[in-house]
């Protein structure tokens, strides 16, 4: 069959009832390449500084990207008021306010424009970029997927 967008997937498999389990919520575009992630340090440095959602930075051997969330430096966090939603990882408050004050209403399911409205729709107080946790952007689909990174940070977690 056909393959869903992202955020119609998101909107209406990942509900409130199903993630409820969860303390994060990471979303991940196809582009995105996990092969260099720590998970652990992204999700100790979101916990320690209270982030609701956070990006780790893309690396700079991303030639499909030059955006904002350029890795800057190893060991900091940098707080934003915009992140582009390639990687989000949300807490479990701020993505039930995401699906709920974002993706419900939203009848395109595209993403388009998303990363231009959390801060403003969704309401949380902390948005960071975590640079010492990065992932690369590929110029297509086809990175190594979360299961694998979970697997060889599991023992860790």
């Amino acid at each position: 069959g056909e393959m869903k967008p992202l955020w119609w997937n998101c909107k209406h498999l990942a509900t409130d009832r199903v993630v409820a389990g969860f303390d994060r919520v990471m979303v991940l575009d196809a582009l995105v390449q996990l092969r260099a992630l720590n998970l652990r340090h992204l999700l100790r440095t979101m916990r320690g500084n209270s982030i609701d959602i956070a990006h780790p930075a893309v690396s700079h051997g991303s030639g499909c990207y030059s955006g904002r969330l350029l890795q800057r430096s190893k060991l900091s966090v940098r707080f934003t008021d915009f992140i582009e939603l390639l990687c989000p990882v949300f807490t479990q408050t701020a993505w039930s306010l995401f699906h709920d004050r974002l993706l419900q209403p939203d009848i395109a399911f595209h993403g388009i424009g998303y990363d231009q409205l959390v801060k403003s729709v969704v309401q949380v107080d902390r948005l960071g970029v975590i640079d010492g946790a990065e992932v690369g952007v590929g110029c297509r689909a086809g990175g190594q997927g979360l299961s694998e990174v979970l697997e060889r940070d599991a023992r860790e977690l």
